[in-house]
């Protein structure tokens, strides 16, 4: 869950800033919901750097929830 998002255009930042992390892949915002889906590769990158992407455009992860390996 990330907080804050209130349009499409946040959605759209936060997928923009977490697009260039290497790692991450097929990352999708939905502000109706507050949630951000993505693949990522733990060998590459770890929850604190993209919470931390999050947090540089605006927004706070208040909650990950992590499905898979």
């Amino acid at each position: 869950m990330v907080s804050g998002m209130h349009c499409e255009g946040c959605g759209q930042r936060i997928q923009k800033s977490l697009s260039k992390i290497n790692g991450l892949l097929n990352v999708q915002a939905d502000f109706s919901n507050g949630e951000v889906r993505m693949d990522f590769d733990e060998s590459k990158v770890n929850l604190d750097k993209i919470r931390g992407a999050v947090r540089k455009v605006g927004f706070v992860a208040t909650g990950v929830d992590q499905i898979g390996t």
